[in-house]
């Protein structure tokens, strides 16, 4: 990662200025198709040149899975790009019918999601903006928006998903490319995007990571130059249903948002995570005794870093104490979750780096080691009856109803 003076660069994240070209269309994995996207890395915050020659520019800032306003790098630096330019920021999110249809999306996910995105809401309400909410393609509402404001910067976080995601980028990145809208990104938690152009291989991804973890917390901004929504599409608030989503949702399920987030972190950090390293492995215990941050590292309520700062923050403080008044085995767990947030991104990267372990066995060994077509009436079956947590072995069907139940 490049440094300089920057308040940006002091924090660690670099910003890509990404213009499409031409796009193979025989595309096998996420490392080609970014090659063939035209990155070059800031050395300074990028201020708005050709092709970003705008009078007043207008940032919109395209919310994805980082609904939160601390340690968000693309929301401090629009900030500040409109501060210093005279432009506006324009807040974005965009319900996508089409990613609410997956079959790994369900109203649960749904409602935890949205959670998070009215905090996020509140907070922009609070500080003087509109957060622009639609439903749809996420290009029609990125046309809908330039045909009524031209031209206008795309600012977002990289994004590591399934396939769905990646196909959907890369068709951003053409209307992008069509409509000679830059789109700066910016990386997310310890993904590093085409690692093997970053030096020393997939074998030095560790020292990438360690250098953007410990990198300081991005504020949030103290001042934006929010846009007005006057006379833009209209703000449209989805629900499950309208998204499809008739599954219902889970009646005890977690609840979203930043204050839910923070008072998960700080309760597992100063006392429920005492005995995490021991008491993660069983149904019985782990619901209290590990961290329940999960879901709000998927939606972005916190960052892995600010979990990380604050586990290291949380160690400093028991090695202060004289070792006899140290709470028992507390020291241990915390290395043991700090490990685990190490593997959140280890695993993320895999992803970005193979993106065709979604759909086949990392271990080739286990292919063909049960019918991966169509399943028969008796498979089908004993699937509902998994699914239902009725298979006849208490101890399964205990869990499964209990994840049935909380999601």
């Amino acid at each position: 990662m490049g440094g300089n003076s920057s308040r940006l660069n002091q924090i660690g994240w670099s910003c890509y200025q990404i213009r499409a070209t031409a796009i193979h269309p025989d595309i096998g994995c996420r490392q080609t198709l970014r090659h063939n996207l035209r990155m070059t890395s800031t050395a300074e915050p990028p201020t708005p040149a050709e092709p970003t020659q705008l009078t007043q520019p207008v940032f919109v800032l395209w919310f994805k899975r980082d609904l939160r306003w601390h340690d968000h790098a693309p929301l401090a630096s629009a900030a500040q790009w409109a501060l210093e330019s005279g432009g506006t920021v324009l807040p974005l999110w965009v319900d996508e019918p089409d990613m609410w249809a997956l079959p790994d999306m369900a109203a649960q996910h749904f409602g935890f999601a949205h959670e998070c995105l009215d905090e996020l809401t509140d907070w922009i309400a609070a500080d003087g903006g509109a957060l622009s909410r639609h439903r749809g393609d996420v290009k029609d509402v990125l046309a809908g928006l330039h045909a009524r404001i031209g031209a206008f910067v795309l600012v977002s976080h990289e994004e590591t998903g399934n396939g769905w995601s990646f196909e959907r980028d890369i068709a951003v990145a053409q209307w992008c490319q069509t409509h000679d809208v830059e789109w700066r990104e910016f990386p997310s938690n310890g993904v590093v995007r085409r690692l093997l152009s970053h030096g020393g291989g997939r074998n030095r991804w560790s020292h990438h990571k360690a250098a953007r973890m410990e990198a300081p917390v991005v504020p949030p901004p103290q001042y934006v130059r929010w846009h007005s929504l006057q006379g833009l599409p209209t703000s449209q608030v989805s629900t499950a249903v309208l998204m499809g989503l008739l599954d219902g949702d889970k009646p005890a399920r977690q609840r979203g948002g930043r204050r839910a987030a923070e008072a998960e972190l700080h309760t597992f950090l100063q006392q429920r995570g005492q005995h995490y390293r021991f008491e993660m492995s069983s149904p019985v215990t782990a619901p209290l005794s590990c961290s329940r941050i999960s879901a709000h590292l998927v939606w972005g309520s916190l960052s892995v870093r600010e979990c990380l700062h604050a586990t290291l923050a949380r160690r400093e403080q028991l090695q202060a104490l004289p070792v006899d008044e140290r709470p028992t085995g507390f020291l241990q767990s915390l290395r043991s979750f700090e490990s685990r947030l190490h593997w959140h991104c280890h695993f993320i990267q895999k992803l970005e780096s193979e993106p065709a372990i979604e759909w086949r066995n990392v271990n080739r060994g286990f292919d063909g080691l049960r019918n991966e077509g169509e399943l028969t009436a008796d498979e089908q079956q004993r699937l509902q009856a998994f699914c239902t947590g009725r298979t006849g072995f208490p101890f399964v069907d205990a869990c499964l109803r209990s994840l049935a139940a909380t999601g």
